[in-house]
């Protein structure tokens, strides 16, 4: 139900996800699974992971784990 409430713009506090402005992030992969992670957005393939997102300030909402929201 979080993940849905996520989608909505409903989500304001949960013990599954935190909120942080920041203004770059770099994607890497997960020690997971054999074939190279792609890199979706909006649903259309634009490549391949690792990937660093730079956005204009506080531009950019991203969903953080509590222990990474909470430093």
């Amino acid at each position: 139900m979080a993940l849905a409430n996520a989608y909505n713009g409903k989500l304001l506090a949960s013990d599954v996800f935190g909120w942080e402005r920041i203004r770059e992030i770099e994607v890497t992969r997960a020690d997971e699974g054999d074939e190279p992670p792609v890199l979706m957005a909006d649903g259309e393939y634009i490549g391949h992971l690792p990937v660093r997102v730079v956005a204009e300030s506080c531009a950019l909402r991203v969903l953080v784990p509590p222990a990474v929201a909470a430093r």
